[in-house]
C-alpha cells in the first residue's frame, strides 16, 4: 500500500520586477540625443521622422537585447530630447541620424556614479540639422535654389531661374541663408504660354507678369506654381 502524508508550510511571496522593468518604471537612461537645428526650429515632419527612425532601430536592437530601451521623449525649446538606456547604442543612433541629414555631431559625457569600482558616465549626443531641409528655398550666390536632397556629405540643389541642378557639397553650404519653406509657395492663373515665358495674373497685383519658363516646366492646368523673390517671381 501507498502512503500518503499530507504537510504544510507557509510560502512567504514577494512581489518584484526584474532588473529591466524597473529601470524602465524609473526612466532610467545613459544616454540623451537631442536634435536640434541651425538658427531655425526643426520642423514636425523632421522631429516625427527621427522619432520613427530611433524607435524603429530601438526594436531591432530589443530583439536580440531586451535592456534596451527608451525611457522618455521630451519636447524642449528649440526641438527634442530622447533618453536611451544604452551609450553605445545612442551613439550609434545619432551618429547615422547625422549621416542621414547632413548635420553636425558631436558628443558630451558627465560623471553619473559608480558600479564595481568602475565610473558610469550618462552621455549627450547632439544631432545639430542644417539650417535649410528637403523642399526649402536658399540664396547661392544672388540666385535662389530649392533643396531637393541632403546626404552625409553633399546636396542637390534645383537653380529655380533656370532649373539646372547641382550637388554642393554640405561644408560649402554652412551658413546658406534660407528664405523659407512651403509657405513661400503661392499659385497664379496661368494666362498664356510661349516657348520662353509664361503670363501669370499676379495674385497681390492682379497685374500681369511674364515669367521665365525654365526647361522642363510642364503646365499642369489653369494655374502655376511660384516663389517670389527679391521682386521677381520663379515657377517651381
Amino acid at each position: 500500500a501507498v502512503q500518503r502524508d499530507e504537510l504544510s508550510c507557509r510560502l512567504r511571496l514577494q512581489i518584484g520586477t526584474c532588473e529591466t522593468c524597473g529601470r524602465l518604471s524609473g526612466n532610467y537612461f545613459e544616454c540623451n540625443i537631442q536634435i536640434r537645428a541651425d538658427g531655425r526650429l526643426p520642423s514636425e515632419d523632421e522631429l516625427d521622422e527621427t522619432r520613427a527612425y530611433v524607435e524603429k532601430r530601438i526594436g531591432a536592437a530589443r530583439s536580440g537585447d531586451r535592456t534596451v530601451f527608451m525611457s522618455k521623449v521630451e519636447e524642449v525649446k528649440g526641438g527634442i530630447d530622447m533618453y536611451l538606456s544604452s551609450n553605445q547604442l545612442g551613439q550609434g543612433i545619432a551618429r547615422d541620424l547625422a549621416d542621414r541629414r547632413g548635420a553636425q555631431y558631436s558628443a558630451a559625457n558627465e560623471l553619473f556614479g559608480q558600479k564595481d569600482g568602475r565610473e558610469i558616465y550618462r552621455m549627450t549626443f547632439l544631432v545639430r540639422l542644417p539650417s535649410y531641409w528637403p523642399g526649402s528655398f536658399a540664396v547661392i550666390g544672388e540666385r535662389i535654389v530649392q533643396v531637393h536632397n541632403i546626404g552625409p556629405k553633399r546636396t542637390a540643389l534645383r537653380y529655380l531661374d533656370t532649373w539646372d541642378e547641382e550637388s554642393l557639397t554640405n561644408k560649402d553650404l554652412a551658413g546658406t541663408r534660407v528664405l523659407g519653406g512651403s509657405e513661400m509657395v503661392h499659385e497664379a492663373v496661368l494666362l498664356a504660354e510661349t516657348e520662353s515665358e509664361v503670363q501669370l495674373l499676379d495674385p497681390d497685383t492682379s497685374k500681369v507678369v511674364d515669367v521665365v519658363k525654365p526647361r522642363g516646366w510642364r503646365r499642369q492646368g489653369e494655374t502655376a506654381k511660384f516663389v517670389r523673390y527679391d521682386e521677381a517671381m520663379y515657377l517651381v
